[in-house]
Parts: structure tokens; sequence; C-alpha cells
């Protein structure tokens, strides 16, 4: 039995299943994924737009000294984030300290925090390129130096994941249009006339708690 489309998430399976699907006839949706392939539909979320806003927001919030925590992982999502958080940031004046401590885990989000705060000019703003490393950076903050949100730390994450909604996070974070971006998939493969492959972009969603100071919002 061999599946009449495929649909490839994030960056983690290699381009050469992707040409292996394409040479059998095979359908293909590419999503979150950069892969310079013909043949493929490909949908992804507007990575320059949750940047740029994650700047304004905590230049709103009054942040001065402005991190960046991302992974080892690399994946095209994420390097867009990063390139723009920080491409902008610098066009406003500001510098920005960009920390990597190891893959996409709360873990690796706890032990940046680490290395920040273990400096004497520690971030008071910082944007974590997903939500799972916004929590280890948060509890790392708030439980290993003592810091307080929104007073004297602003967070921003991405990604919407449902811890970050429980009360003792209060996540501010952009939500990626899934049930949107299914239906859209659905309609593709369903079409009763092979749509031609292309390039969707969509808008993720503001999602506003309490990690941000209220003059931000």
């Amino acid at each position: 039995y061999r599946a009449d489309a495929i649909v490839f998430l994030s960056g983690t399976p290699s381009a050469k299943l992707i040409e292996t699907s394409l040479a059998n006839g095979q359908q293909v949706v590419l999503i979150n994924r950069d892969d310079p392939l013909t043949g493929c539909h490909n949908l992804g979320v507007d990575n320059e737009m949750a940047g740029r806003e994650a700047f304004f927001l905590l230049r709103r919030a009054g942040c001065k000294r402005l991190a960046l925590v991302t992974s080892t992982a690399h994946t095209a999502s994420l390097i867009e984030r990063e390139r723009v958080f920080v491409a902008v940031a610098e066009a406003a004046g500001l510098p920005v300290t960009v920390m990597a401590a190891g893959p996409t885990t709360y873990a690796s989000g706890y032990e940046s925090a680490l290395r920040l705060f273990g400096r004497s000019d520690g971030p008071d703003g910082v944007f974590c390129v997903t939500d799972l490393l916004a929590l280890g950076f948060m509890d790392a903050a708030r439980h290993e130096f003592g810091l307080t949100l929104p007073d004297q730390l602003c967070l921003v994450g991405f990604d919407d994941i449902e811890e970050g909604a429980w009360e003792s996070y209060k996540l501010t974070t952009f939500a990626q249009p899934f049930a949107e971006m299914g239906d859209h998939v659905v309609d593709l493969l369903a079409a009763p006339v092979p749509v031609i492959p292309g390039r969707r972009i969509f808008q993720p969603v503001p999602i506003w708690r309490k990690s941000i100071r209220a003059s931000a919002l």
C-alpha cells in the first residue's frame, strides 16, 4: 500500500525522502520548511512577523537589555525568527545577546537563563523562539535568580503550547494557526482537480498573557 499524499512537518525528515515521494508521483505538502524543491505545496507561518512583533512588544514594555534564546536545532523557522528579531532590534539601536544552550527543550531554556543571568548585565527582555524554551527560561529566572515577571523581566515565546497558558506561567506568545493550515491541507488534497503547487504563508496570532508589562499592551 502506498499513500497518495504525504505531509512533511518542520525540518526533521530529510529532503531526500521528499524527493523520493515526488519521484513516486505522490502529492507532497511541506509545512514550515524551506526546501528548494519544485512540485510541492509549501505552507509556512510568517516567522518574520513574529520576530518583528516580539521586538516591538519588548520595546514598548521599556526593555533595554535584550536577549534571544534559540536552540541548536537550526530549523528554518527558528533561524528566521532569530534573524528578524536581531535585525529589527539592532536597527533600533538595541544589541541582542543570542543564546543557544542545546536542543529545543525545557532544559535548554533553563540552562540559557543560568548562563545569561550569571552575567552582570543580564537581560530584562527576552524572546524565546519556542514556548518550551520559554518555560524553562522562566522557571530558572524565577527560582534560581528570584526575578519576578513582568516587573523585572519580560518574556515572549512562540507556539502557544498548552502549558504556557497555565496559571503558573501565563506566557505571552504567538499561536500557529494549525486549524486554518489543516483545513487548507485537506482542501488541497481533496480537490477534484489537482491544485498547482505553490507557497502560502499564514499569520501567527498574538496571545496576550502576563509575562509582558501592561505598558506593552
